[in-house]
């Protein structure tokens, strides 16, 4: 048996090590083993989940050349999935015909039965050379093939994106019993009749462009309840909506620079939730940004009394429209979003009683003040008021006894609101990206907080105990510069989900106490350089960040892998090739199956004289499956003994390992390659795909490759 397959065996093996870890062999990880490395897996599998049974519930992939169209068709071919986003988005220099041809997709969905929800992708993007100039970019929508969606009787929601509808899609989908809502996201739809889709309740155009043809179609869609237009509006295309009277949630949000007649939707007083948002897009022709808008007259929002939920964007909305605002007394949400009420007299919304969320971004930029009627909103949960350039903020906001959530993040608060302490049923606190330079130790009234985020403040104090805060969790201090150890008392939010520390002045080693967090999903320690200790141990971890030359790594974790996202990827020196070397790790050695193990034992001496060398051997034990016997390897290195500083001891019984983290870090990549010339098997390290978590720059990089 040759020593180069023990060895891909075992980074293979060590690969599929996470998922081994938190769940026994099921579907999930049936398509995982379709991909040659982790990194593959993370580019291609955004969401994979099964059912009770082991059976996949639910998958979010893309698709590239790592993946075959074969395995593609054995994905599909799962009739428990429930939940399927598939997109298909290809990317070539030289497009052949057989790459063209994949656009026309055969959707393989006779086995999806029971699939409720599937967003679908398909398209290819074409780079050229422009004359020594950039890449010139052109997308080509694939189409769906007849009969791709007849088979899917029980969807209830189909998102398509990016795809060029025929007239046979639209009919299959009206076909289907069961469906109630179509997203169309920048799709073409040119001469499609879609009068047929006469059951939908709700329906999205998004970046489509329609044209005068689909208007008529639209107004008779009369079972609508919901619609989004985020398009090109044009009048003739409100006037079609005008006839929608049972609509109950209208989202418009025009893109082009015309002005929109609002007048015809004054007809659906029907309706519950009225978005206006424009979209800004970029004039060519002018050179400037430009912003959809809409001509109101006089009264033009007073005559929907039913309306439960108002949200305004950056348009020119007047006076009189702002004050028929005030009338909407049945009102439970109302958002500002750039909408500018800086100059307008707001005293008259008082009225709004049944106010139980407000949202004002950007809409104060000019006064930087909040305005008064605020504080006499005595149902009010929940208030946002992100980028309105505040300084301080109103001993008044007392009154507000009731609220749960309160957003103060982006604006120029200088000291931390006293007052903010006396809300003690607050839930929900953002005070992100503002000046404040401590938290004080009366945020510790606030025992209700299960979300706290005082990330951003430059050189931001605590002097508190988070061990108040039992029902804390989510915590986030990370860009802060905080010069000091892992905050006092987080080890007792026994419910944290979420701890941002990253990008601060750390130092100290990590609690072991937060392995005790069972909830635990999220940990991000990276750009902390004084930072040490042990990696967490956390089942429950879904994402971790290191500076991983800083750390011993207690055991392999899936959220290593998962973590390369925000992250450079080194695929030469991946988390799991450094742990099968035993590089920087707590434990001597990683089980990766019940036939295959390996016992690591590292001789190291004590520092001597700086001119002379001592011999490290490293010595591998590997049962063959094949046969009764054991392999054995043996790897010798010739360090400097003024390399050698500190041996580590092993925490697991029954092994030894004792590893010279800063010998092993100390080695350049020259003497790396030597090293592997003692080595008396042949180890092929282009196998060993992967990534490190290391958030430090190049040099430090360069530091921790081995």
């Amino acid at each position: 048996m040759k020593f180069k397959t023990i060895f891909r065996s075992l980074s293979n093996l060590l690969f599929i090590t996470p998922y081994l870890i938190s769940a026994k062999t099921d579907e999930c990880f049936e398509i995982y083993n379709k991909f040659d490395n982790e990194i593959e897996v993370k580019r291609n599998i955004y969401e994979c989940t099964v059912n009770e049974n082991g059976e996949l519930n639910s998958l979010k992939f893309t698709y590239d050349s790592s993946i075959t169209l074969e395995d593609i068709k054995s994905i599909f071919s799962h009739s428990s999935l429930r939940k399927l986003y598939y997109d298909f988005n290809y990317e070539c220099y030289t497009c052949d015909t057989e790459t063209t041809n994949l656009l026309n997709f055969e959707l393989p969905s006779e086995n999806l039965t029971n699939l409720e929800e599937l967003t679908l992708a398909i398209d290819v993007y074409k780079y050229y050379s422009a004359l020594g100039g950039p890449a010139v970019v052109s997308i080509t929508r694939g189409t769906v093939l007849k009969n791709g969606f007849k088979p899917l009787k029980n969807l209830k929601k189909l998102t398509l994106f990016r795809i060029k509808i025929s007239q046979n899609n639209i009919n299959e989908i009206s076909n289907l019993p069961n469906i109630e809502e179509l997203e169309i996201k920048e799709c073409e739809i040119k001469n499609v009749n879609l009068k047929s889709l006469s059951n939908l309740k709700s329906l999205s155009f998004i970046k489509t462009n329609l044209s005068s043809e689909n208007i008529d179609d639209l107004s008779n869609l009369k079972n609508l309840k919901k619609l989004k237009i985020s398009d090109c509006l044009t009048n003739e295309i409100i006037n079609g909506i005008s006839n929608l009277t049972d609509l109950e949630e209208l989202t418009l949000c025009p893109e082009s620079s015309d002005e929109i007649e609002f007048k015809p939707i004054q007809k659906l007083t029907n309706l519950r939730h009225l978005e206006l948002t424009p979209e800004t897009t970029f004039n060519y022709s002018t050179h400037k940004e430009v912003n959809g808008n809409f001509i109101f007259e006089e009264g033009a929002l007073k005559n929907f009394k039913n309306l439960k939920n108002l949200t305004i964007g950056d348009i020119d909305l007047n006076k009189s429209s702002f004050n028929d605002i005030a009338q909407l007394t049945d009102l439970e949400e109302l958002y500002f979003d750039g909408a500018n009420i800086n100059k307008i007299n707001l005293d008259s919304y008082t009225n709004l009683e049944n106010l139980s969320v407000l949202y004002i971004r950007k809409s104060l930029t000019s006064s930087g003040e909040i305005p008064k009627f605020i504080f006499n909103l005595k149902n009010l949960k929940k208030l946002y008021l992100p980028y309105n350039k505040l300084t301080t903020i109103p001993d008044d906001l007392k009154n507000l006894k009731d609220l749960e959530l309160l957003d103060l993040s982006e604006n120029k608060i200088a000291e931390f609101p006293a007052v903010v302490t006396q809300l003690t049923n607050l839930k929900h606190l953002n005070m992100n990206e503002n000046d404040i330079p401590n938290a004080p130790k009366d945020l510790e009234n606030l025992t209700s907080l299960e979300y706290l985020n005082l990330g951003f403040n430059n050189a931001i104090k605590l002097d508190l105990d988070l061990s108040s805060f039992k029902n804390l969790k989510h915590f986030d201090l990370s860009g802060c510069n905080y010069n000091s150890y892992i905050p006092k008392g987080l080890e007792a939010c026994e419910n944290l989900e979420y701890i941002d520390l990253n990008k601060n002045s750390l130092k100290g080693e990590i609690p072991d106490a937060l392995n005790s967090l069972k909830n635990l999903t999220y940990v991000n320690f990276s750009y902390n350089n004084k930072l040490t200790g042990k990696t967490l141990t956390n089942e429950s971890l879904e994402f971790c960040g290191y500076i991983i030359k800083n750390f011993c790594i207690s055991k392999a974790m899936s959220c290593f892998y998962r973590s390369v996202e925000s992250y450079s990827l080194k695929t030469e020196n991946s988390i799991y090739s450094r742990v099968m070397r035993l590089n920087n790790t707590c434990a001597t050695s990683t089980t990766v199956s019940e036939n295959v193990s390996s016992i690591l034992t590292v001789a190291t001496s004590t520092e001597t004289d700086p001119t002379e060398s001592i011999m490290t051997t490293e010595t591998i034990s590997i049962p063959d499956p094949d046969s009764e016997t054991v392999i054995t390897i043996t790897k010798t290195k010739t360090v400097p003994t003024n390399e050698v500083t500190k041996t580590v001891p092993p925490p697991i019984p029954q092994t030894t390992s004792s590893v010279d983290d800063k010998e092993e870090d100390s080695l350049s990549d020259d003497e790396e390659q030597e090293d592997q010339d003692d080595v008396v098997v042949e180890v092929d390290d282009d196998d060993e795909d992967g990534a490190v978590i290391d958030e430090e720059d190049s040099d430090s990089d360069s530091e921790s490759e081995n």
